[in-house]
């Protein structure tokens, strides 16, 4: 056999070649990445090739004109002049160092696998170039972020003989023949257990609230601090983050805190059934974090595909250059017919003729990128309709949402209870002057208010609406065969939201989710919950201000008070009692005290609306009524005072909640009444003196007889409406519902010349055209 090694200067023909393995490999899932390998023994009179580089370039030519390009990763010294040669495929290079990953929304994959790659030369074919990513990469590998990239689009990774990466579709066409002249005798075949089903786990990344404490301490600059989960919204205290992605932060030097909030990771499974049996032997793809909505149909397909075939061929092959991944038509050791297989590895022996021990995988044909089917097509419906599936799509993601309910309205206070003392309201004596020319006396009455404590406290805000019922279903449909539809109302202030329906599928055989529905193509949040209402403020204590909540302030309390009505004397000479006239002279005296008020509480804000301001308590000076004196036919003398109890602080009214935004997010709670400030302690007390100097008849003769004198102190509660009383804001009303539809379309299949890069036509073994 005329091959050969090329190293720097130094040149191995065949006969110093003295023995060498090749391994070739391709998980024809990709779901892994298995390394390529080369190892010789050569025989070489120069001690120089020890000062070998890691990773430089070696050629190793199978024949004249078509050669492998290697990896040196070792060299060693095993006799005199005979070194072992270790190396390693292109990909070996991307088995080092770190891919610091991310969060993907929509990226594409070809910008996503060049940054994996790095300085790595690789070739991405055009139709999966565009193809859109969602999900997180952890810190990884490059070679293990790559696989998931595959995994996720559904592609493979071959070599060039020049060791410049191909990322493609494996090929469903038949490119070489292995008849039974190029088969040893020590062939086996092999059969695998059935496969029941598959699960492949599906994933979105939900930007959370949750704040938590990434790292606490001293950095030097450009220290890198990594995160074992994805989070976002980084924040630093005592340096400053210099660069940041999603699972990594780099900070400036300095001693100090960085802190973070998490991604919300939801997950489902998708299943594929494949075989009926007793015993159940499921395989699982679950940390497939690039599996998102958009592909997870796609990659359950595929793995179903493969994991159909039971039937493996481990042969012995004289090797002809297949490469793992090829589609072979080759003889079966055991049937002696043709079979087609793929190639999953083949491990060869460098000697005069090349032996390679193959794994086939029988039956399997990979899926081609006309094949592959992912939800990359997005609609809203809303209101009422019929849809009219489009052209290539064969099934639906539908996610029904319903009306979002509506919100509470806040609490407001609705009578307020004054307590009033009265005891001594009034008080009467009467005198008795008998054979006397004058008797005195005096009378007083006190009365007092104060407010009931229970309204100072701030109400509750009402509970915000419950975001919409959500079902999501995979239906199949029909190009142009209609489905109707209707989206259900969102529900008024305290009301449920209506359902909706897509064809025979209603909203109702879903359930609620607190989080809402996260579009994971878009990132926009539908049948989110409504913000509660916020509590008012509480009123203020006896003199002090209110509450301020959420910005608004509080009103302001009033100080005590006090208010003296001075000794007045009023003459009176036209009294009378039984036929008895008398005159004399009252004084009247009294006194009003107020211990001050509080401020009303700040109304209670909804979102983004704000309630109103406390109310100032009153602080005027006490107005005191004084009545006119008079006496009564019974000789009874009255005087009464009369103030009414001070105003304290009304609360604001609470702020109304705003409708919900998103479809099916649920209406907000109004927010809650501000408290009444404390009202303090109030009295009035009122006092008569009476002093009788004459008394007689109609003759003008002195006559015994009993006066009476008879004093009031009227306090009422404070003037305040029902009108004026702090009220709860009225509650948003829930969104109308929608329907959001996702589905794919199988590619048209294009007949030609097939091209093994742009413009390079690809060739068969005997140099004819391949038509595809």
């Amino acid at each position: 056999m005329n091959h050969r090694i090329e190293y720097g200067r130094w040149s191995f023909p065949a006969d110093k070649i003295k023995n060498g393995n090749i391994h070739l490999a391709s998980s024809l899932l990709s779901d892994s990445l298995e390394v390529n390998s080369f190892s010789a023994e050569v025989e070489c009179g120069d001690p120089a090739i020890l000062n070998f580089k890691r990773n430089a370039k070696l050629l190793y030519y199978p024949e004249p004109d078509r050669n492998m390009v290697w990896r040196v990763q070792r060299i060693e010294r095993i006799a005199p002049v005979l070194y072992s040669i270790s190396a390693t495929s292109t990909l070996g290079l991307l088995s080092e160092g770190k891919h610091y990953g991310g969060i993907y929304a929509g990226a594409a994959a070809e910008d996503v696998i060049r940054d994996i790659c790095g300085s790595i030369p690789v070739y991405i074919k055009g139709a999966l170039r565009r193809i859109k990513l969602y999900g997180w990469l952890p810190i990884a590998t490059p070679r293990d972020n790559l696989a998931q990239v595959l995994l996720a689009i559904g592609a493979a990774l071959k070599s060039d003989m020049d060791g410049v990466l191909r990322v493609e579709v494996l090929w469903d066409g038949i490119g070489w023949a292995t008849g039974a002249s190029r088969m040893y005798v020590e062939s086996n075949v092999s059969y695998s257990a059935s496969i029941t089903a598959v699960v492949v786990t599906e994933h979105q990344y939900i930007k959370g609230a949750k704040e938590r404490e990434l790292y606490s301490g001293t950095s030097v600059q450009g220290d890198i601090i990594t995160f074992n989960e994805p989070m976002h919204s980084l924040s630093a205290d005592g340096f400053t983050i210099l660069k940041s992605g999603a699972n990594w932060a780099q900070l400036s030097a300095g001693v100090g805190t960085l802190r973070g909030k998490a991604y919300i990771h939801n997950t489902r499974e998708v299943v594929r059934n494949l075989a009926g049996q007793a015993e159940p032997n499921v395989k699982t793809v679950s940390d497939a974090t690039l599996v998102s909505l958009v592909n997870a149909k796609a990659v359950a397909n595929r793995l179903a595909n493969f994991y159909q075939w039971r039937e493996t061929i481990n042969a012995a092959v004289t090797y002809q250059g297949e490469i793992p991944g090829d589609r072979i038509d080759m003889f079966h050791p055991f049937d002696h017919i043709n079979s087609s297989i793929c190639l999953q590895s083949a491990d060869i022996t460098l000697s005069n003729v090349l032996k390679a021990e193959e794994k086939c995988l029988v039956g399997f044909k990979p899926e081609q990128i006309e094949d592959i089917e992912t939800f990359e097509f997005r609609e809203v419906l809303t209101g009422s309709g019929e849809w009219d599936p489009p052209d290539g799509a064969t099934e639906v993601v539908a996610v029904l949402i319903s009306g979002g309910d509506g919100g509470r309205n806040g609490e407001g206070i609705e009578f307020l209870s004054w307590s009033i003392d009265q005891s001594g309201l009034g008080e009467s004596k009467y005198f008795n002057i008998a054979n006397n020319t004058s008797a005195s006396g005096n009378v007083s009455a006190t009365s007092s208010a104060s407010l009931a404590q229970d309204e100072t406290k701030g109400k509750p805000g009402g509970a915000g609406g419950s975001g919409g019922t959500i079902y999501r279903v995979t239906i199949p449909v029909t190009p142009h065969n209609k489905i109707s539809y209707s989206c259900g109302a969102g529900g008024g202030p305290g009301q449920t939201g209506k359902p909706t329906r897509f064809g025979s599928k209603t909203s109702d055989l879903g359930s609620k989710d607190p989080g809402g529905y996260v579009d994971p193509i878009t990132g926009e949040t539908f049948a989110e919950n409504g913000v509660d209402g916020n509590p008012g403020g509480n009123g203020g204590g006896v003199g002090a201000a209110g509450a301020g909540v959420d910005g608004i302030y509080g009103g302001a309390g009033a100080g005590a008070k006090k208010e003296t009505v001075k000794p007045e004397t009023q003459y009176t000479w036209a009294g009378s009692y039984d036929d008895k006239f008398y005159e004399g002279h009252v004084t009247r005296s009294g006194e009003a005290s107020y211990s001050g008020s509080g401020g009303g509480g700040a109304g209670g804000s909804s979102g983004r609306n704000k309630g109103k301001p406390g109310g100032s308590a009153d602080s005027s000076a006490i107005q005191i009524t004084k009545n006119t004196p008079s006496n009564g036919s019974n000789g009874a003398y009255s005087l009464e005072l009369r103030t009414a109890a001070k105003k304290p602080g009304l609360g604001g009214d609470g702020a109304n909640g705003a409708n919900g935004a998103a479809y099916g997010s649920g209406g907000d709670g109004g927010g809650g009444a501000g408290g009444i400030g404390k009202s303090g302690n109030m009295s009035l007390t009122s006092t008569i003196n009476i002093s009788v100097t004459r008394l007689r008849d109609w003759e003008g003769n002195l006559d015994p007889a009993n006066v009476g004198i008879l004093a009031y102190a009227r306090l009422t509660g404070p003037n305040i409406t029902s009108a004026e009383l702090p009220k709860g804001g009225t509650a948003g009303s829930g969104a109308p519902g929608c329907i959001i539809l996702y589905w794919g379309t199988k590619k048209e299949k294009k007949s030609g010349l097939f091209k093994d890069k742009p413009e390079r036509i690809f060739l068969d073994r005997l140099g004819r055209r391949i038509i595809v």
